[in-house]
């Protein structure tokens, strides 16, 4: 998937230090007329697994959340054939009676993911055991890190959406 973004990423980083442009609206390209053209990718708008293909990061099983990823309590029954995952009550309301005094979850930014990248090539840790399968070329962008990735919830029953 990286291949197929690099010429989108080369032109992002161009973009994003500025290109030189001018009105085309106007008849004539004055000099007057030019300006600094600055632009960014502020989203990626997919469903769940698209989100696994832009991001480099695991979207099923056991490290399937990428927000609650550190957080997340899963485990794989080979009677079900599937994965089930523990302790969503930490999502009820504070005030909800099924609670049972959770935590709050903490999220993860795609910087927290790149401090992990780091983490990992550096200490040898197994990717697999974060979720991480690789890094993606859009880390490459100076901006990437703030922007977020909007997860289309065609994916989802409609009682998570809420």
């Amino acid at each position: 998937m990286d291949i197929y973004l690099e010429p989108l990423v080369e032109e992002l980083k161009q973009l994003w230090e500025g290109v030189r442009a001018y009105d085309a609206s106007t008849q004539c390209p004055r000099e007057d007329r030019w300006f600094t053209l600055h632009a960014i990718s502020m989203w990626t708008i997919h469903d769940s697994p698209g989100l696994g293909f832009i991001s480099g990061l695991a979207v099923s099983g056991t490290k399937g959340c990428p927000t609650c990823r550190p957080h997340l309590e899963a485990q794989y029954s080979p009677s079900l054939r599937s994965t089930y995952y523990l302790g969503h009550e930490k999502y009820l309301p504070l005030d909800h009676p099924l609670r049972n005094g959770c935590i709050d979850p903490t999220t993860m930014t795609m910087l927290d993911y790149c401090v992990l990248e780091t983490r990992i090539q550096e200490e040898e840790i197994p990717r697999a055991s974060f979720g991480v399968n690789r890094m993606s070329i859009l880390m490459e962008l100076p901006y990437w890190d703030a922007c977020a990735s909007v997860v289309d919830g065609v994916d989802f029953p409609p009682y998570m959406l809420k």
